[in-house]
C-alpha cells in the first residue's frame, strides 16, 4: 500500500461520502471532549502528581478496553509493534502536556497543543515524502497564524516553562496523528486502540513507581480521573482511530485545531478566563484555515467529477 492510499480515503475521487462526514463529526466531537478536559486536568493536577494522575487515567481507560483486549487478543499480535509506536508518542504527548499545564493556562495549553497541525505536513514530507495539496498547506499556514495570535501575547515570545513543555507535547501529537493515519487502515481498530492504551498506561505506572508518586487519592479527584480516562482517552481515541481511516492525516490535523476553541470556551465558563481581541482574531483564523482546506477538497473533487463527465 503506497503513502497516498494510507493518507487519503480510497473513495475520495468520488466525492465525500456519509462516512467522510461522519469522520469529520467524530473528530469534532473528540476535540470538544479534549477541550473540556484541559480545565478538568488543570484542577486535578493541583492535588495529584502528573505521572500518577496519568497512570490512574489510563487505568480507567484500560478497564473500558478489557473486553476488547480479550476478544481481540489474536488480532492484537500483529498490532503490537504499531501499538507500541503509538503508545510511545501517546505517552510523550500526555506526559509533557500535563507537565506543562501546571505552569500555563488551559486555553494556552490547548493552543500550543493544537500547533501539532504545523508539524503534520512537514513531518509527512520529511519522513514519508508525502506532499499535501496546496489548499491543505495554505489552510495549515492560516491556522498556524491563528494559533500564534491565540497563544503568543504581543511583544513577547510567550514561551515560559509550561509553554516549552507543551511544545514538546505538540511534536509528539503530530507524529501520533501521522502514524494513526497509517496504522488505522492496516490493523483492527479495537486491537490497535487497546494495545496503545495498555502500554501507555503501563509506561505511566512504571514512571509513577520509579518516582514514588503513588499514594491516596481524594474523592474530589475521582470525577476527573473517570472523565479523562473513559471519555477523553478511551472514547476519543476509538473515535480518532475510526475517523482517520476515512480521512487524511493533514485534514485530521486541521479539524483537531478546533480543540483550543472548545478549551477556551469551557475555560471561560468554568474559570472566567477571557479571550482578548487578538486571541479572538486567532480563533477566526483557525476556522478560516479549516474552511480553506475544506473548500479545496470540494473544489478538487468537483473538477474530477466534471472532467470525468466531459470525457
Amino acid at each position: 500500500m503506497d503513502n497516498a492510499a494510507q493518507t487519503r480515503p480510497a473513495a475520495s475521487h468520488r466525492g465525500r461520502t456519509a462516512k467522510h462526514w461522519m469522520a469529520d463529526g467524530a473528530l469534532l466531537l473528540t476535540t470538544f471532549i479534549w477541550g473540556f478536559s484541559f480545565v478538568v486536568v488543570k484542577h486535578a493536577l493541583r492535588e495529584i502528581p502528573v505521572f500518577y494522575f496519568n497512570a490512574l487515567r489510563f487505568s480507567a481507560a484500560i478497564l473500558v478496553f478489557l473486553p476488547f483486549m480479550f476478544r481481540q487478543w489474536k488480532n492484537s499480535k500483529p498490532s503490537l509493534v504499531p501499538g507500541l509506536i503509538l503508545a510511545f508518542f501517546l505517552y510523550l504527548g500526555f506526559a509533557f502536556q500535563a507537565a506543562g499545564l501546571q505552569y500555563t493556562t488551559p486555553s494556552k495549553s490547548a493552543f500550543i497543543t493544537a500547533s501539532s497541525v504545523i508539524g503534520v505536513p512537514i513531518f509527512m514530507f520529511i519522513f514519508f515524502r508525502k506532499k499535501s495539496d496546496i489548499f491543505a498547506l495554505v489552510g495549515v499556514v492560516i491556522a498556524s497564524a491563528g494559533l500564534y495570535f491565540l497563544g503568543v501575547p504581543p511583544n513577547s515570545l510567550g514561551l515560559n516553562h509550561g509553554d516549552s513543555l507543551t511544545a514538546v507535547c505538540a511534536v509528539a501529537w503530530a507524529f501520533h496523528i501521522i502514524f494513526t493515519g497509517r496504522f488505522s487502515r492496516q490493523h483492527p481498530l479495537a486491537a490497535l486502540a487497546a494495545v496503545q492504551i495498555l502500554f501507555t498506561g503501563l509506561g505511566f505506572w512504571l514512571t509513577t513507581l520509579l518516582l514514588g508518586q503513588a499514594g491516596p487519592v481524594g474523592q474530589n479527584i475521582i470525577p476527573a480521573i473517570l472523565y479523562s480516562g473513559i471519555l477523553a482517552t478511551s472514547v476519543c481515541f476509538a473515535l480518532q482511530l475510526w475517523a482517520q481511516r476515512h480521512t487524511s492525516a493533514t485534514r485530521a490535523g486541521l479539524l483537531l485545531t478546533t480543540e483550543p476553541l472548545f478549551a477556551a470556551a469551557t475555560s471561560y465558563f468554568w474559570t472566567g478566563e477571557r479571550l482578548t481581541g487578538r486571541e479572538m482574531s486567532g480563533g477566526i483564523l483557525i476556522i478560516a484555515g479549516v474552511v480553506m482546506a475544506e473548500a479545496g477538497y470540494h473544489w478538487k473533487n468537483l473538477r474530477a467529477r466534471t472532467g470525468s463527465r466531459s470525457e
